[in-house]
């Protein structure tokens, strides 16, 4: 789907707001496995490397889905983001009718 200029805007919002929830879901992550480490449920080497994982894995997501995104894809990104439960109803809100119309379309099958 074509967006226009002012679809285009909140789409770029919306993908940066994908960014921020999967960094700071990464971060809550990484605060649990360093909670493990400090209570003694694990030890150093296990926990850096749980750490490099986890950081390796994550990057490497989001570099998947956010490096090189062009506006042609922004549609199908913020359809991404509505569909994993990223974003919401509200913040697709101030789409046009047009495009709030065919996410909700995508959504349904």
């Amino acid at each position: 789907m074509n967006l226009s200029k002012s679809d285009k805007k909140i789409a770029r919002i919306l993908i940066d707001k994908g960014v921020i929830v999967e960094k700071t879901a990464l971060f809550l992550q990484l605060e649990q496995t360093l909670a493990d480490w400090r209570s003694g449920k694990k030890d150093v080497q296990h926990t850096y490397a749980t750490i490099y994982g986890q950081v390796g894995d994550k990057d490497k997501a989001i570099a998947r889905r956010y490096n090189g995104l062009g506006g042609s894809r922004y549609f199908l990104a913020v359809l991404q983001l509505f569909h994993e439960g990223i974003l919401s109803d509200a913040d697709i809100a101030d789409f046009s009718e047009k495009v709030r119309a065919e996410i909700e379309l995508w959504q349904s099958r």
